[in-house]
């Protein structure tokens, strides 16, 4: 049987929105002490999608896992990306660099790890530039993937959502239990992260820069706080 069970979609959905919303609070607390007088463009936003998204999420959770056709799971991961990529894109919005076709460029280059972009690192605020580095490295790692560690809140298997994201129509697993799959992933991605903090930082980098080298790094997207020159 085949339709698509909006309630799991709008349950997915606001999941997400609500964690990036709460990730907007790495920014928030950067800019609080470093400039304060920016730190609303992250809060605001941040704290719009949390409530949204956890609203949402409430008002849809269902008590016991139901099925869920691959028409909804396919939808389910497109409107996921869209979702992250909009929230996103707020910040670069309310700062006034940037109009709503660039920033939502930029959002989605980031947590796509595509590393494009329409400003050069000088003209954002350093507050931008760690945003986007978060940003792309959530989006290294997968936020599908990360989902599907809390998908049997939203009523439906793990395994369904994790196929859909997957880079091959072949499942594979490093674990027999998806949710222990992705805390490994989890844990080889985390590791090398703080272990290229540490690195760049003993090897004579500022700790602002070695830390968002190190997420830009491992998620393999390649967004820099400084402008290359050859």
């Amino acid at each position: 049987m085949n339709f698509l069970n909006l309630r799991v979609i709008v349950n997915a959905l606001a999941a997400l929105v609500a964690a990036v919303g709460a990730l907007l609070l790495v920014p928030t607390v950067y800019s609080l002490l470093t400039a304060p007088d920016d730190a609303w463009i992250f809060w605001l936003p941040g704290a719009v999608a949390l409530a949204l998204g956890a609203v949402l999420f409430s008002l849809t959770r269902a008590r016991q896992s139901s099925y869920v056709s691959r028409q909804s799971i396919f939808l389910m991961v497109v409107l996921c990306w869209l979702g992250v990529g909009l929230v996103g894109a707020a910040p670069f919005v309310l700062s006034g660099l940037m109009g709503p076709v660039d920033a939502f460029f930029n959002s989605m280059a980031g947590f796509t790890t595509t590393g494009a972009a329409t400003l050069t690192p000088e003209e954002l605020s350093t507050s931008l530039l760690l945003w986007r580095s978060v940003s792309q490295w959530l989006g290294g790692i997968g936020i599908i993937v990360l989902f599907v560690a809390i998908a049997p809140l939203a009523g439906f298997g793990a395994t369904q959502l994790y196929t859909a994201e997957a880079a091959t129509p072949v499942q594979e697993r490093v674990t027999p239990r998806i949710r222990e799959t992705v805390k490994v992933l989890a844990l080889v991605y985390g590791g090398p992260t703080l272990g290229g903090v540490v690195v760049l930082h003993l090897a004579g980098m500022g700790t602002f820069d070695a830390f968002n080298y190190a997420l830009t790094t491992v998620s393999t997207g390649g967004y820099s706080t400084h402008r290359w020159r050859p």
